[in-house]
């Protein structure tokens, strides 16, 4: 139940640009199974490609959208109230990307990897068409890991990585090392549309989100 979740209420009180993302919100917020807790925190459960629930990673958002950094993610397999009532189904915690569950959903989509989870839910919003083009996160710039991916280059699928703009030159190293000839660094969003005022630590959805204020000024 996410009504009264702070950071769904932030993403739904947004300045979107068109009817047809205000209309999508809900419909993404619950494709990728995002959750509430009653201290006010957001769950993004990790559910892997064969539907088993890995953990959920506990976030504590400002009113603002920014992440309370004062608050350390904290995990979902490690609360012992939850393990008694949910089997994860392994022995030890293995961390995987979040929305990985909707890659066999969308067999033919071409798999966008961002950083955080905030931007995956932003861009599915803003850009649609899932089925096309789905947006997974690995949950920051240190964690694209072979081991996070390893299923979708078993799968032959098609991945494009954004990184924000302080990661493009460390992912660039790391697309040429794994070395996987349907994966690209994809940077054109951020070349063609960022400018000085969203920082030099920019990702897709701090542009989005300037360009609808912009837009409803």
């Amino acid at each position: 139940n996410t009504k009264k979740d702070r950071f769904c209420c932030w993403i739904r009180q947004l300045p979107w640009r068109t009817k047809e993302e205000r209309d999508r919100i809900e419909h993404v917020l619950w494709l990728y199974c995002v959750g509430h807790r009653r201290d006010g925190r957001v769950i993004f459960w990790q559910i892997d490609e064969n539907g088993i629930v890995r953990s959920g990673k506990i976030m504590k958002y400002l009113p603002d959208g920014h992440r309370d950094k004062k608050r350390n993610p904290g995990w979902m397999h490690n609360q012992k109230y939850i393990r008694e009532r949910i089997d994860f189904e392994h022995s030890e915690f293995r961390s995987t990307l979040f929305g990985m569950h909707l890659v066999t959903k969308y067999p033919h989509a071409t798999i966008h990897l961002v950083e955080s989870e905030k931007t995956a839910l932003i861009c599915a919003i803003h850009f649609g068409n899932i089925e096309q083009d789905l947006f997974v996160a690995c949950g920051g710039l240190k964690n694209l890991r072979a081991e996070a991916i390893h299923s979708l280059i078993e799968m032959r699928r098609d991945i494009h990585l954004w990184p924000d703009k302080d990661g493009i030159a460390e992912w660039r190293k790391l697309c040429d090392k794994f070395n996987y000839a349907r994966m690209k660094l994809y940077t054109d969003y951020i070349d063609q549309n960022w400018c000085v005022q969203d920082g030099p630590k920019a990702d897709a959805a701090d542009i989005i989100i300037r360009k609808m204020i912009l837009f409803n000024q």
